[in-house]
């Protein structure tokens, strides 16, 4: 899930906005604080707070929020103690519904001392955005909001007639990317909706069709303006087909298999490109989905490099780098004398089909070298402080990698056509291996259905020379 760059945010709203008896919220139209508040709540008015919350919001949902539809509130002071957060976040919610709007929760985060919960709601007329920060010494609810269209829309263009070709997920340039060959999503044969129905077809990675893939569609009906939700699993053949009260709905689609005895979850990619497309049902609408394994996700901003943006699995290659007992175990303090110049290449080589059935193909990423510290520490040198000259920190993101297993190697190449491998290891106490097995895992529990990114934890390679 995105993370709001939570080192600033529960560390500087107390010298932030002004605290109030009442806030009366622009984006919801809810009151909250007020006489008797036993918590004060403040309405934070940091332009650059607002911005970067409005970017991280449109991690969820891309071209949602701007610094104008955004809005921050921050309960913190008074009695608030460590179980406050509980009841003020059930009192907002109480709110909203009382405003009817119908709440979904998109997914759960946490670190040492805050948790995150991510949620969209609607109630016909608006739409929000947002998610509640939980912490030791506060709550923050961070949101934004958009005005819906309950009218009937214009006639939309029948299946069959002319198939829109689906937005590419954008290639990264970024050197921590592997050079992979995406496939073009495959365009579905035209489904024949009926009136009243919204249907589709799901594929698999090679454009087959799926079947047992779940989709799930929800809408606004043109009639009541009420909200509705349904869910269905394709047949043999990969289609689908739902009967719904006339109205306008979008849809997402999943996917479950189990891949070397380990069940994994898939969020599907959705063939128009865009996850918030809406089809009316009043004569027939389509939606089509596809299992990919690599390829920045629909629901990921423009230019998004975090793991959870990539329909692929990532591995953080963390390098023991000055000093390495900071980054790697205390037996490592010793400094070792390394490689001057040359580029780092890192191999990862199939040992098996991927999880899609298909046959892996190997994977190379390659760094050129960052300087040796010849002044640290105390100018006995030969160490560096990070890997590669691109590296920020000591270690990176390999993002987007076909999720399967692999044998991982890293060799520097010298510029005098040398090789010299690296030491490598899946614990930090042991780093002493010139390949490791290369396997992920899903998250605890995880479902699909409700997440709109992640869903396999990141594995951590240790790297030493």
């Amino acid at each position: 899930m995105p993370r709001f760059q939570r080192s600033i945010i529960l560390l500087s709203l107390a010298l932030l906005g002004s605290a109030s008896a009442q806030v009366t919220s622009q984006v919801t139209g809810i009151t909250v604080g007020g006489p008797g508040a036993a918590i004060p709540v403040q309405k934070l008015t940091d332009a650059a707070l607002i911005q970067q919350t409005a970017d991280g919001l449109n991690n969820l949902k891309a071209g949602t929020c701007t610094p104008q539809n955004t809005e921050l509130l921050y309960w913190s002071g008074g009695n608030f103690n460590p179980n406050s957060s509980e009841g003020i976040m059930g009192g907002i919610v109480d709110k909203l519904q009382a405003q009817k709007f119908t709440l979904t929760q998109l997914g759960t985060d946490e670190d040492e001392e805050h948790s995150y919960l991510f949620f969209s709601g609607e109630n016909g007329s608006s739409s929000i955005l947002g998610y509640f920060v939980a912490g030791l010494d506060g709550f923050l609810v961070g949101w934004c909001g958009n005005k819906v269209t309950a009218t009937k829309p214009p006639k939309l263009q029948l299946p069959g007639t002319q198939t829109q070709q689906p937005t590419q997920p954008q290639q990264t340039t970024q050197p921590q990317q592997p050079t992979q060959q995406t496939t073009t999503p495959t365009q579905p044969a035209s489904v024949q909706s009926k009136p009243g129905y919204i249907s589709g077809r799901v594929l698999d990675t090679q454009g087959r069709p799926l079947k047992g893939a779940k989709v799930y569609i929800s809408g606004t009906t043109f009639a009541q303006g009420q909200k509705t939700n349904f869910e269905t699993t394709t047949g043999a053949d990969g289609t689908y087909s739902l009967r719904v009260p006339d109205g306008r709905y979008s849809g997402k689609a999943t996917h479950t298999s189990v891949f070397n005895g380990v069940t994994f979850g898939y969020i599907l990619f959705p063939l128009s490109g865009d996850p918030g497309t809406e089809v009316d049902s009043t004569e027939g609408g389509t939606l089509n989905f596809q299992w990919k394994l690599t390829g920045r996700t629909a629901y990921s901003a423009a230019g998004a490099d975090s793991p959870s943006s990539f329909y692929g699995v990532s591995i953080d290659l963390s390098y023991c780098g000055l000093p390495a007992r900071a980054y790697c175990d205390y037996k490592y303090t010793e400094l070792v004398k390394a490689v001057g110049e040359g580029t780092v290449e890192f191999t990862l080589t199939p040992t098996g089909p991927l999880a899609d059935g298909t046959p892996g193909k190997p994977i190379k990423v390659t760094y050129p070298l960052s300087p040796l510290r010849t002044d640290y520490p105390n100018g006995a040198g030969g160490g560096r402080l990070v890997l590669g000259q691109s590296w920020e920190y000591h270690g990176i993101d390999w993002n987007d990698i076909p999720l399967g297993s692999y044998t991982l190697t890293a060799t520097i190449l010298t510029p005098d056509g040398k090789t010299v491998p690296l030491k490598l290891g899946l614990k930090d106490s042991d780093v002493e291996h010139t390949s490791v097995p290369i396997t992920w895992k899903p998250w605890d529990n995880f479902n699909p259905g409700s997440y709109i990114g992640g869903g396999v934890n990141q594995l951590k390679v240790f790297i030493r020379d």
